[in-house]
């Protein structure tokens, strides 16, 4: 009996150096876009934020990315699920002044905002990176294969977003802190860290070896905690941040044949709960985003699984995190749990 089943193995190959000046810059719009309605819902919020507010065309802001001073684009998406508006809101008086409050209303949530994202390359991790980046965030995009970074990146660009791609061994301390550092060096700033990237292998602990963990536990476990660690100095400086970490519906439900990946996503949850102690008097929030099934790749390389035009898509998850990371400063969500509307997994 095999000793488990490797959903989505993580890629191995070795990781490329960035191009010069650390970005990745692909041109080519990534494939499928034209049949994924996720995106058609942002490139068409992105076109009226653009008509909205005027928008006059030109090149993309990554010429000019080193460029602390760089006047942030990349934000277009006004998503219409916003929490309410504060009474007296001169934007639901009839009559009122329309003309500014309008480009407010389209206007993007997390502008002048860095959001580091790791596992950015596919499945939840790119969902989170081009959302945030449709709000308005300059996005900083960490995942092992240069490929499908260019492709993300190219996705944001395209919407006149900003975007740095480096390519990153997360389970790797010192590529962290490089990444971390060029983010700061490259984008001046770093206000959201989310940890997606991930790793799973399913099969009974009795037909498991210690060795067969060793994955999971580097990458769902310790590399969240270096990520976490080392984004802090700049956060705790700035007296500012949101650190949100993906963790798995597994961690409520007993799922047979998941034990080391339920185990390292609870260890998360702990570790994220004794964190945002940790950090609450330096205005530094961290939350937990519990998502059900997802479909994602992860899901390829198991022969048996629920229906999976019934899971959630990736990019529910991303407004889930988009909810999360925009919350005024004096509120804090602190675990959020996702799941089907059906009630699978």
């Amino acid at each position: 009996m095999p000793r488990g089943l490797h959903a989505a193995p993580e890629d191995r190959g070795p990781v490329e150096d960035p191009a010069p000046g650390g970005h990745v810059r692909s041109t080519v719009a990534s494939a499928g876009a034209a049949h994924d309605p996720g995106r058609q819902y942002v490139e068409r919020r992105a076109a009226a934020a653009r008509r909205g507010r005027g928008h006059r065309g030109g090149s993309p802001l990554h010429a000019h990315a080193r460029r602390g001073e760089a006047e942030l684009e990349g934000g277009d998406l006004g998503d219409a699920r916003r929490l309410p508006r504060p009474a007296g809101d001169a934007r639901g008086v009839h009559g009122a002044d329309q003309g500014r409050a309008g480009a407010a209303d389209l206007s993007a949530a997390l502008a002048g905002k860095v959001a580091l994202i790791t596992g950015a390359g596919r499945g939840i991790g790119r969902a989170i990176a081009t959302a945030f980046a449709a709000e308005g965030a300059a996005v900083a995009l960490a995942a092992r294969s240069r490929a499908e970074l260019a492709e993300v990146a190219a996705e944001v660009r395209a919407r006149d977003g900003r975007a740095l791609a480096v390519p990153t061994d997360v389970t790797q301390d010192g590529a962290v802190e490089a990444l971390v550092e060029q983010t700061l060096a490259d984008l001046g700033r770093l206000d959201i860290l989310v940890t997606s990237a991930g790793t799973a292998a399913f099969g009974p602990v009795a037909d498991s070896k210690p060795a067969d963990w060793d994955g999971m536990l580097m990458l769902n476990l310790r590399a969240v905690m270096v990520c976490c660690r080392a984004v802090l100095p700049a956060m705790i400086r700035q007296r500012s941040g949101t650190i949100l970490n993906v963790s798995s519906i597994a961690t409520k439900r007993a799922l047979p044949g998941s034990a080391v990946y339920t185990a390292t996503k609870a260890a998360i949850e702990s570790f994220s709960r004794v964190l945002a102690e940790e950090l609450r008097a330096h205005g530094v929030r961290v939350g937990v985003l519990v998502p059900g099934a997802v479909d994602t790749p992860i899901w390829d390389a198991l022969g048996s699984t629920p229906p999976r035009d019934k899971m959630l898509k990736a990019e529910d998850v991303a407004r889930a995190a988009v909810l999360m990371a925009t919350l005024p400063p004096h509120a804090s969500l602190e675990e959020l749990t996702l799941l089907p509307a059906g009630g699978i997994l």
